[in-house]
């Protein structure tokens, strides 16, 4: 009995970790933009879809204004989130990324925001060598 646990455990694994690599890969896929005067929810959902990133934009954030994210050629899954940054700024907002979620604020929330700090133990002596 103890070892048909131990094969289902197994086979649950290994489900997980083929679903993580699926989401790993969508992540870095190439991804055409090609946004003109689309509204932001728009992009934010062909991100969410497309490059499987898990978005939260907080709700201040103007979702219906239009934004510009185009490229000619194909670029990949951190390239578009870099340029969606770009087009935030223009918006008075900004982009917060752990990994492949992201969170949208205004930015004039940014320091109401939770936001860890270093810790002290991360903190390291700095050495100079004149």
């Amino acid at each position: 009995m103890k070892g048909m646990e131990q094969t289902e455990d197994l086979r649950r694994t290994a489900s997980a970790n083929e679903q993580s690599a699926e989401a790993h890969a969508s992540f870095r896929q190439e991804l055409k933009l090609e946004f003109r005067q689309a509204p932001l929810r728009n992009v934010l959902k062909y991100l969410s879809d497309a490059a499987g990133v898990v978005i939260n934009a907080q709700p201040n954030v103007p979702l219906h204004r239009e934004v510009d994210l185009w490229r000619d050629e194909p670029v990949d899954s951190q390239e578009a989130i870099s340029m969606l940054r770009r087009s935030l700024g223009k918006q008075d907002c900004t982009l917060l990324q752990r990994g492949r979620f992201l969170k949208i604020i205004k930015r004039n929330d940014l320091k109401k925001s939770r936001i860890p700090l270093p810790s002290l133990a991360d903190s390291r002596p700095t050495v100079r060598c004149d």
